[in-house]
């Protein structure tokens, strides 16, 4: 299982809920979050939907930290 945050580089372990940095040009960070998995049924092994916090932060997201944040977009 994933440390968090993690760099997701696979969907084996996803999870709907997990979550990882996304690096901003000013040095701040965003955060994506796992919003479903599979994303196209129970045979579907490589996809899954992301969606975009809205949260921003001077470091990583933490769970604590994106808690209650709303998600802007998915896909």
């Amino acid at each position: 299982m994933p440390d968090y945050p993690f760099v997701p580089k696979s969907n084996r372990y996803l999870e709907a809920g997990q979550f990882w940095a996304l690096p901003l040009a000013d040095g701040r960070y965003g955060c994506g979050r796992v919003m479903v998995v599979p994303a196209f049924g129970p045979k579907d092994r490589v996809h899954f939907v992301a969606g975009l916090a809205g949260w921003i932060g001077e470091g990583p997201p933490t769970e604590t930290s994106i808690s209650g944040a709303p998600v802007l977009e998915q896909a």
